[in-house]
């Protein structure tokens, strides 16, 4: 075994290194192929987001369905947002039917000084599957568009 008594810088050393590497960013995203409002491909693949409407802040959207009863699904957002005035004010989430919408609202605080650099990070937003039916729903976050499968009723 290391004598790390022994060797006290080395012994530093290793500690900064984990202690940075613990407490750095994670920079993962997650790439989900988007098809482009004018094509009519009749792609009825759950793993494959359409939309018709991009917003540029929301870079991806992916449903996630959790394995439980009752079932539970979360969205993972990947957001950008230009400058450190911009910040998540809110998100909604209504369903009508076999559509779930999510709308993040984005603002721009005013007064402050800022940085001009890309804030990067993401956002879990869980769904409200309460009493639904099995069957294809999809999720529209700011305008993007992706389907899942409820395989079973949610009902309780």
């Amino acid at each position: 075994m290391f004598d790390f008594i022994r060797y006290p810088a080395f012994s530093a050393l290793i500690v900064i290194t984990l202690s940075v590497v613990a407490c750095s960013p994670r920079h993962s995203t997650v790439d989900t192929p988007f098809a482009d409002a004018d094509d009519n491909s009749d792609d009825t693949s759950l793993s494959v987001a359409s939309t018709t409407k991009r917003s540029p802040f929301v870079q991806a959207a992916e449903v996630m369905v959790l394995e439980s009863f009752p079932a539970q699904a979360n969205v993972f957002v990947t957001l950008d947002l230009p400058s450190t005035c911009h910040v998540v004010e809110g998100v909604t989430e209504t369903r009508n039917n076999n559509l779930f919408k999510v709308e993040i609202d984005i603002g721009e605080q005013k007064n402050t000084s800022c940085l001009k650099q890309a804030q990067h990070f993401e956002q879990i937003i869980p769904l409200d599957l309460a009493n639904l039916s099995a069957g294809i729903y999809t999720v529209d976050v700011n305008g993007q568009r992706q389907e899942f499968e409820l395989a079973m009723d949610n009902y309780y």
